[in-house]
């Protein structure tokens, strides 16, 4: 994987906050294991932040032999030190990365390395063999992890090509589109503005609007150069310049954004989706929710959640 070189001092696209920049990358040793790290790593080396890579041996797997306990957990953590150390090798051999190897609940010891690491990104894989659902673990971290979470789904390649990020324009949005921005920047991507609105056209019990005063065309016109203008306002005020980023922005309309967002993502072929995880519309607000359940299940491609 071949990230671009960033010469910028004061660097607007940065990824991680100077005050909680680790990367943790979250890995079970499963053939996906080797991307998580591969993302990870140069994720790291390209912001110069730690890495470290985080195994979880589940603790009731060890209570079943209690009377080799201890020696079955110096043994599996050898051979789970030995797999790291492999994957490193392997995808990043000039990667200088810490190793941590946990016993207990998944998603509890992640956390908790989470917080002493003070580290503000987690890379973990879905999971998800069918392209469908998330994994367990992987739907709890979106939900509980104290940091942003970069979602991989099992068949990620090495790079991404196209990301598509999701704003309503809210503070949390813009902050989404900051993080956007500079995997855009480090990956070399094309970037994708997307915002999702009521359609016009229909009321909020989806039947057609009739009876307005003013004309239905201009009324529908009208509302959508408001749409228009709000998204190039919230660009211009936002903090993160898009200057030297290939980059396009789109607004949709639908009743159901995570719907949208889908078909949106899988038709421009994009292979990562970047959101918020709160803000003003119902979509980003309920993100520990069904709609962004749903976009998680439904759309195939990796998600990164920027977390408040």
């Amino acid at each position: 994987m071949q990230l671009q070189q960033n010469k910028t001092t004061n660097n607007k696209y940065q990824l991680m906050n100077h005050k909680t920049n680790t990367v943790i990358a979250g890995v079970d040793l499963s053939a996906v294991s080797s991307t998580v790290v591969k993302h990870a790593t140069a994720i790291a080396q390209h912001f110069g932040t730690p890495c470290v890579l985080v195994h979880v041996m589940p603790e009731d797997f060890l209570t079943r032999y209690k009377d080799q306990a201890e020696d079955l957990y110096r043994s599996l953590h050898q051979q789970a030190d030995a797999k790291l150390s492999s994957f490193v090798a392997d995808q990043s051999p000039t990667a200088t990365v810490e190793r941590k190897i946990c016993k207990g609940k998944p998603v509890e010891q992640l956390n908790q390395v989470i917080r002493e690491e003070n580290a503000s990104l987690l890379v973990i894989a879905a999971n998800d063999l069918t392209k469908k659902h998330l994994g367990t673990v992987a739907s709890r971290c979106v939900r509980t992890a104290p940091c942003d979470v970069l979602i991989l789904r099992d068949w990620q390649g090495d790079t991404f090509d196209r990301i598509l990020v999701c704003v309503d324009y809210s503070p949390m949005s813009a902050k989404a589109l900051e993080r956007a921005a500079s995997l855009a920047q480090s990956y070399g991507a094309h970037l994708e503005v997307i915002h999702v609105m009521f359609p016009p056209t229909e009321d909020y019990w989806g039947q057609v609007q009739s009876g307005r005063d003013e004309n239905q065309e201009e009324y529908v016109a009208k509302v959508r150069a408001r749409a228009q203008q709000q998204m190039k306002s919230f660009l211009t005020a936002c903090p993160v310049s898009l200057e030297g980023i290939s980059h396009s922005e789109e607004i949709l309309e639908s009743r159901f954004p995570s719907v949208a967002i889908t078909h949106k993502a899988m038709d421009s072929s994009a292979d990562l989706v970047v959101l918020g995880t709160h803000g003003m519309s119902g979509f980003v607000s309920n993100f520990i929710g069904s709609n962004a359940e749903k976009l998680l299940n439904d759309c195939a491609v990796s998600v990164l959640a920027v977390r408040d």
